[in-house]
């Protein structure tokens, strides 16, 4: 993927939530904008064959058993969205991240590309609000109830 193609792809993006996009001399290797107070980044894959959408979930407990029983919870909270989310989590030390990966299709249209980058978004918030009441994360976004994500996710001019 190139630059002209991750501008097109992030421009798709803000077009699918109806939002003014951010110029393309404005964009660098990656781009980042914020969904209820949380950073979500977008960047081409290493391969450039796909964009990634990220977002800091929280960190580990550093003292056991606290880092054990977190990691078992991740795992069950986390099979438990498989089937029907296409983010998942990566962990780096005690860094926890939701992750998406969005192919890049050479012919996409760009409501193609906005739909499917703006499911990514969805379901990377998803994990956020999922799994950050599980880790440490002192301005992660809070609902009465974090496990009733239903209208968690709500993209409006």
């Amino acid at each position: 993927m190139d630059d002209d193609r991750f501008a097109f792809a992030v421009d798709a993006l803000y077009g699918a939530i109806d939002l003014p996009a951010p110029l393309a001399t404005e964009l660098g290797p990656t781009h980042t904008m914020h969904v209820d107070d949380v950073a979500v980044t977008l960047a081409q894959s290493p391969n450039g064959s796909a964009l990634l959408v990220s977002a800091t979930v929280g960190t580990l407990p550093t003292e056991e058993p606290a880092r054990t029983k977190a990691a078992e919870t991740l795992l069950r909270e986390g099979f438990a969205l498989t089937g029907g989310s296409v983010a998942a989590l990566t962990v780096d030390g005690e860094r926890v991240r939701a992750t998406a990966m969005v192919p890049d299709a050479a012919g996409a249209r760009a409501e193609q590309m906005g739909e499917a980058l703006k499911r990514a978004v969805e379901d990377v918030m998803e994990r956020v609000i999922i799994h950050g009441a599980t880790l440490s994360m002192p301005d992660a976004p809070r609902t009465a109830d974090t496990r009733d994500v239903g209208a968690a996710m709500i993209f409006r001019p």
